[in-house]
């Protein structure tokens, strides 16, 4: 069982001491059970707990135990094929929906339109959404991941580049797969280091 992972945030707030414990709790509970946290119910959390703090204050405390919540990624640097190239090498986790637009998609508790089929598959809560854009992607080599990201902003990826096929028909992208794949591999495999 999860403790302790609020303590940092709410330490020195302004929380009284009595209620850090429970809120921490509560926190834990959250991440144990695999669901977020929203900022709406974090902000009735902490003004349940009798406080002194700024509106602005608890809006900044809610929203940090929220990602308190939010799945984290796994670690997940490997040797293999490139998902695009299909040079063999060490592979980097390519989130085909970029981790900097998560937000929004959980918050509108959907996903991209052209994932409505995965998304009738989830659960109707947010962490199904949370649950399903951490994991969902495509290991890659870093030449890949870097022109993937050359190539788009990352709400054009989110949008219109989020399967391995929009990828591969994206004109830039393909062409440097396609460079990528006649390419010497240069690298070894990392020890689990995160990009």
């Amino acid at each position: 069982m999860t403790a302790g992972v609020a303590l940092p945030i709410l330490s020195g707030s302004g929380i009284p001491e009595a209620d850090v414990g429970f809120i921490d709790a509560t926190v834990c509970s959250y991440i144990d059970d695999g669901e977020i946290l929203g900022e709406d119910d974090a902000l009735d959390l902490l003004q349940s707990a009798g406080n002194e703090l700024e509106e602005d204050e608890l809006a900044e405390l809610a929203s940090a135990l929220s990602e308190l919540t939010i799945p984290k990624e796994p670690e997940v640097v490997d040797d293999g094929l490139c998902e695009l190239c299909d040079r063999h090498g060490s592979r980097e986790f390519h989130h085909l929906v970029p981790k900097s637009t998560h937000r929004r998609y959980i918050k509108k508790e959907k996903l991209p339109e052209n994932l409505s089929e995965v998304e009738a598959k989830l659960d109707e809560r947010s962490w199904g959404v949370a649950h399903f854009l951490m994991s969902y992607g495509v290991l890659i080599c870093g030449c890949c991941h870097k022109a993937i990201h050359k190539a788009e902003e990352n709400s054009k990826l989110a949008e219109d580049y989020n399967t391995l096929s929009r990828l591969l028909e994206h004109e830039k992208i393909a062409a440097a797969a396609a460079y990528n794949s006649k390419q010497k591999v240069r690298d070894k495999v990392k020890s689990a280091k995160r990009r």
